[in-house]
């Protein structure tokens, strides 16, 4: 057995034994190797036994694979003639050894001083849903007794964050904190201290003495310098081009200006007095194209200072106001956590079991006493460990790393900790990264000894030298914790033959045209039902349409590419055989940010290309209708005061309720749909017997469960509720069958682990469906020759021959919130405010400033999860993502590189502002390529598509449905529809939209829904509207609507500059999204109040209601297609209330809801205006025409709801600043013609 050869840097942290070590090493440079190495060099060279090491690994694989290194290298030395008794002493303590996760040495210091800690000596450990079961009892009990206390404060908290429709808010907040909290060592000594904290900041009486001041005066200077930097860069810009003087006079004054206002900041001298506005640019003729080449830095640059002298137009006394009134919600919040912690804690004492958090904190208990000092147990763990080992450094929380430093002696003496910070991607488990980043500083001047291991055994040099180009100018210490050039850039140290097939060709950068093949999309069906039945903020059916077609182009391009490789016989090095072969399909991998939505549509395209691919995400268990149903019968069984699932049941086939029997129930009665069923109990209707049959079977049934396991409860329900026997005989009937047997065996295995308590059994199963909707479900890649298709977190510690970075372009999704709260570990929690006079929520600066801290923190997570996935290439790297507009994005590239002079990195206001992963890229390639030969070869790809040369498979063709008619053929598959009938009726959902519904109707080829829907994957996307936008349609057409929703109608809003301020006032307030200024149709709000609609508005704002939603029952009929059929309009006319009532018997019916933007009531009458935000050529005879249904379902649905008559109902353009009114029908436009003035 040939010894391995240890670079210098790895053998210097073999060697170390100076404590305390911190190696930071980079990717693919041998850390694993290297611990071995150490772990075998002490045990076998030195005479330490494995009983006195300590290694902590961050996954139970980590842990198996270092004991298994260390059993063949001890079995290898027996081999070789080493007798001796202490080796095998060793090799037979290894499976007892100290080599496991954290959770695991957590288990172990509980067992040894169990008798000094409030738990049972036989202690388990929660899985994460049966601790979901507890938390959720825990805490039902707590807002039990809060409510039945009625205290004030408890209402004052439900004002602030919690909202109309349920609990879940309030749930969330509670939940929430309390999760942040466990986090640190002492949570509720923490919780007390921020609370402590908080007050003393609201009554403080000037900013100087708030403790989060530095953070807050650096956030201002930070866009100060922002916009200084864009002022700067105009003044360069208009005397390269010789621009007219006067313009630069007036950004020198801008310039003038920002010094000042970086002045009065710097002193934190202002008293609300500093929001002058600011000068108009000058009008100098002829000089159109100067103005437009500015036009973008210098929307940003007004943006940045409008945001900071908005600040300071507010006196520092209100922000003491603010902070006040946030004080008591917020306390009684705490208070609420506390008093859950208590609750849940004494439930889980009661069963003898602990969760993973409590291993953490019982650990430290055990380890440290009242004043922080070590306990005895804490001194007999560092008597008995001569060394701590802990592997991934960079992904502990704050009480992981308090545990580790009880064991350790004095000064950390016996400590090696190794990682790479640049690969801490776990922020979402509680990860601080800054734990790493403070150690790497004390270790420049502190004892002990910081080793950078900087060479790449992994990757070709083409790999290394673009990651490092790369990352060079947007890592730096100020934007990601470390200056990547000169603490983390690598050194290729792999070695590879030369082969003439070789991989070797420089990374690729494929940018994907959207603009170039298809147009932009009725922007204004953003804004239309975008909330669940919770109340959550959804993404709309137009964005998840977009991002899966945007999906499926970028996974059309990677199979052409996947093609070109194997076409050109490329091949692989595989270093263990020290020989090439050819690339295979399971050397490929593609990785994704978020792999729900996207891996399998790549699945599915791949597929079609002939290519093999596995995913690890695949459909949940719980999408399907059976289970759906099956749950939501045992929900009810449980308890039937749930909305949601009493309606699904009702519905259901199990007893027959139609959509119209719903809502003739619900409507007009309060309270929840229980209650509204049991009011109905008592109407003579014809619905009187059939709810009294449903109370009859429901008490039945809830009788016999209550004596009954989870297990037999669910056969008895599934059997007498005849739903296994329904679900038999729909389409895929067998595999349905199956499915709700796997969901019987769930509770047979319950009764079997829990005790077998039904309603616990309901709590794990809601928990179980819930945790896989958020995180998906995790299945194990096939080990075959396929393409691996994964996440990037599931990708960290692998490494691919050829690896696709997909998705680059899709925008983050940054949350810095939970249901109102910014958390900070520093500066705590960020609360909001009741604004009682508008009746309104809004942040204070507290939580503005613990929102910017957070947004920064996880755009720098961002940054290191891009660098995790290009470093899983050996040696091809393809980095993939969609622009909207490629011309507009470049112009943008260009002048963030132009602004970084030579190798400079990229300014931070550039890397914070980015939006998508391919602004940091991009911008840098093209720096690149100015100045050398870049490692990073940029191929955009404008034309769309065709057939590929090489077809495995027959013919290509697209894998998915047309987009445009995804959402349809969704609505198709989700019916409840028995297999018998699906010949006469096409399935429909119980609830559609009505936007769903008007494209239904509007797109030609949504006849084949009707036909077949297996055609619904053959037919192709239609694109419509211009592609010559500057900013994405999607966010100007949400952000013109959030306006027109927030605006205060009292105000004079006819007039600009009032416009102006008020959009200043929402955006900082938090009630708007991001927008250059330059791109905020300033000129188009202010056209719609000075018109006949908005002067309405203005001079009645007490008569507005914005947002008003809606649900109706319609006949199927209305919501289907079919060619030839009568326009559905008239059919809605048509439809008379006694039909309705009695429709279910004749045919089925479909709910149909919606959003109005807005709706005047004058003289007990209903005028409806719906705002329109295209910017399409077509002309306003089409644009009426094709909304015109839309507005008049509203108009229905509200005389219906309000019984009131609606008079009008107006379309507003606001491109074209053009009223339409649509309703009442004209008879000479079939229905629903239109006027226009």
């Amino acid at each position: 057995m040939v010894p391995r050869i240890f670079a210098p840097a790895q053998q210097e942290a073999i060697a170390a034994r100076s404590g305390p070590v911190l190696v930071s090493a980079g990717a693919g440079s041998g850390k694993t190797s290297v611990l071995v190495e150490r772990v075998l060099t002490r045990v076998l060279d030195e005479g330490l036994d494995l009983d006195r090491l300590l290694i902590v690994t961050f996954t139970e694989a980590a842990a198996l694979e270092m004991k298994e290194r260390i059993k063949h290298a001890i079995l290898a030395r027996i081999a070789q003639g080493d007798t001796s008794a202490r080796l095998r002493q060793n090799l037979a303590r290894l499976p007892q050894a100290s080599i496991s996760t954290l959770h695991s040495f957590c288990m172990n210091v509980l067992r040894r001083g169990v008798l000094d800690l409030p738990i049972d000596p036989g202690v388990s450990v929660l899985e994460p849903a049966a601790a979901m079961i507890l938390m959720h009892q825990a805490l039902d009990d707590v807002l039990m007794r809060a409510y039945q206390k009625d205290d004030p404060d408890f209402w004052a908290f439900v004002d602030a964050y919690g909202d109309d429709r349920s609990e879940r808010s309030l749930r969330n907040v509670i939940l929430a904190i309390h999760q942040f909290a466990k986090s640190q060592p002492r949570p509720m000594a923490w919780l007390a201290q921020v609370m402590q904290r908080l007050r003393q900041d609201a009554a403080c009486e000037t900013l100087r003495d708030v403790h989060f001041i530095d953070a807050y005066q650096q956030m201002l200077l930070r866009r100060l310098d922002e916009s200084l930097m864009h002022y700067q860069r105009i003044v360069s810009e208009l005397l390269r081009m010789d621009g007219p003087a006067s313009y630069q006079r007036h950004f020198e004054e801008r310039i003038h200006l920002v010094h000042h206002v970086k002045q009065r900041v710097q002193e934190l001298a202002w008293d609300g007095t500093e929001g002058q506005g600011l000068s108009r640019l000058p009008s100098v003729k002829d000089e159109d194209a100067a103005k437009e080449r500015i036009a973008g830095v210098r929307a940003q640059a007004e943006d940045r200072l409008k945001e900071v002298l908005q600040e300071l137009k507010t006196p520092p006394a209100v922000y003491f106001e603010e902070l006040r009134a946030a004080v008591p919600p917020l306390s009684y919040a705490v208070f609420l956590v506390t008093a859950f912690e208590e609750m849940y804690q004494e439930k889980k004492r009661m069963r003898g079991m602990v969760d993973f958090s409590d291993l953490e904190h019982y650990a430290h208990q055990a380890l440290r006493n009242e004043t922080d000092g070590p306990t005895a147990l804490a001194y007999a763990f560092q008597e008995q460990f001569a060394e701590i080992i802990v592997d991934e450094y960079q992904d502990t929380s704050p009480i992981q790393d308090a545990v580790l430093t009880a064991v350790a002696r004095t000064g950390e003496v016996n400590v090696f900790q190794v990682g790479d910070v640049k690969q801490s991607i776990y922020r979402f488990r509680m990860a601080e990264p800054l734990l790493f980043l403070k150690k790497m500083q004390l270790a420049d001047g502190a004892p002990g000894k910081r080793i950078l291991l900087a060479e790449n055994f992994r990757s070709r040099v083409s790999v290394i030298e673009a990651v490092n180009g790369l990352f060079g100018m947007i890592m730096t210490r100020e934007f990601g914790g470390l200056a990547y050039r000169e603490e983390g850039q690598m050194s290729a140290s792999a070695e590879y033959p030369f082969d003439p097939d070789a991989l070797n060709a420089p990374v690729r950068l494929l940018i994907i045209d959207r603009a170039a093949s298809q147009g932009t999309r009725d922007e204004d069906e953003v804004a239309l039902d975008t909330q669940d039945e919770d109340g959550a903020t959804a993404h709309t059916d137009v964005e998840e349409e977009i991002e899966a077609s945007e999906t499926e182009r970028e996974a059309q391009e990677i199979a052409r590419q996947i093609h070109a490789l194997r076409r050109a016989g490329k091949k692989v090095y595989r270093p263990a055989a020290s020989e090439y072969t050819p690339l295979s399909y399971g050397d490929i991998a593609i990785l994704l940010r978020a792999a729900r939505g996207q891996a399998n549509v790549i699945t599915d395209v791949l597929r079609s290309h002939g290519i093999p691919c596995v995913s690890d995400q695949g459909p949940s268990f719980y999408d399907g209708i059976e289970i759906r149903i099956a749950v939501s019968l045992l929900q009810v069984i449980d308890n039937p005061r749930q909305d949601i699932p009493l309606a699904a049941v009702l519905r259901s086939r199990i007893f027959s309720f139609s959509t119209t029997d719903l809502a003739e129930i619900r409507a007009g009665k309060r309270g929840c749909f229980f209650d509204a069923l049991t009011e109905q109990q008592k109407v003579e209707s014809p619905l009187r017997s059939r709810i009294q049959s449903f109370f009859e079977i429901l008490n039945v049934w809830r009788t016999e469960v209550r004596m009954m396991s989870a297990g037999a409860a669910v056969s008895y329900l599934l059997g007498v509720s005849r739903w296994m026997a329904l679900c038999s005989v729909m389409e895929r009937g067998a595999e349905r069958v199956a499915r709700l047997e796997t969901l019987l065996h769930q509770a047979l295995a319950f009764d079997a682990s829990h005790g077998g308590d039904f309603s616990d059994f309901v709590t794990y199963v809601v928990a179980q469906h819930e945790r896989m909707d958020e995180e998906g479900p995790a299945r194990a890649l096939e080990m075959q020759d396929a393409v691996q298709i994964m996440t990037i977190h599931k990708s960290k510690g692998l490494e691919f021959p050829v690896v696709f970075v997909a998705r680059l372009g899709q925008r983050f999704r940054l949350t810095s919130k939970t249901a109102g709260i910014a958390f900070h570990r520093n500066h705590g929690l960020g609360p909001r405010f009741v604004d009682q006079s508008r009746r309104a929520r809004a942040d204070t600066v507290l939580a503005r400033v613990i929102q910017e801290e957070e947004r920064i923190a996880a755009l720098t997570e961002e940054l290191r999860v891009l660098y995790v996935a290009m470093t899983r290439a050996r040696e091809q790297l393809y980095l993939v993502g969609t622009v909207r507009d490629l011309a507009v994005a470049r112009q943008s590239y260009e002048d963030v590189a132009r602004a970084a002079t030579s190798d400079a990195a990229l300014s931070f206001s550039d890397l914070t502002r980015a939006r998508a992963m391919l602004d940091w890229i991009a911008p840098v390639v093209v720096k690149m390529q100015a100045h050398r030969a870049a490692p990073i070869e940029w191929s955009p790809l404008c034309e769309p598509f065709q057939e590929e040369p090489e077809k495995p498979q027959g013919e290509f063709t697209d894998a998915r449905p047309s987009t445009s008619l995804r959402v349809i053929e969704q609505v198709a598959r989700a019916s409840l529809t028995f297999y018998e009938q699906r010949a006469k009726y096409v399935s429909l959902p119980a609830k559609v939209s009505v936007t769903e519904w008007k494209r239904a109707w509007d797109d030609e080829d949504a006849v084949r829904v009707a036909e077949r829907i297996p055609a619904l994957s053959t037919l192709r996307q239609k694109g419509q509207g211009s592609k010559e936008k500057r900013v994405d349609s999607l966010a100007r057409g949400t952000f013109v609507h959030a306006v027109l929703q927030q605006v205060d109608l009292r105000k004079p809003l006819h007039t600009k500059e009032v416009l102006r301020e008020e959009v200043a006032r929402l955006r900082t307030a938090g009630w708007l999204d991001p927008l250059p200024d330059d791109e905020i149709p300033y000129d188009e709000l202010v056209s719609f109040f000075q018109s006949g609609l908005g002067q309405r508005l203005l001079r009645h704002p007490d008569c507005v209601r914005r947002e008003v939603s809606f649900l109706m029952a319609v006949k199927e009929d209305v919501v289907r297609y079919r060619e030839g059929v009568d326009d559905p309009v008239e059919r809605l006319l048509a439809m008379p209330e006694e039909h309705i009532k009695d429709a279910h018997v004749a045919a089925g019916f479909v709910m149909m809801q919606g959003t109005v933007d807005a709706i005047l009531i004058e003289d007990e009458q209903i005028a409806i205006i719906d705002y329109k935000t295209d910017r399409g050529n077509e002309d306003l005879d089409t644009l009426a025409a094709r909304y015109a249904r839309q507005v008049s379902a509203y108009a229905i649905a509200l005389e219906r709801a309000w019984k009131r008559p609606v008079s009008q109902g107006w379309l507003y353009f606001t491109a074209r600043s053009e009223a339409v009114c649509v309703w009442p029908p004209q008879s000479d436009r079939k229905g629903y013609g239109y006027e226009i003035i």
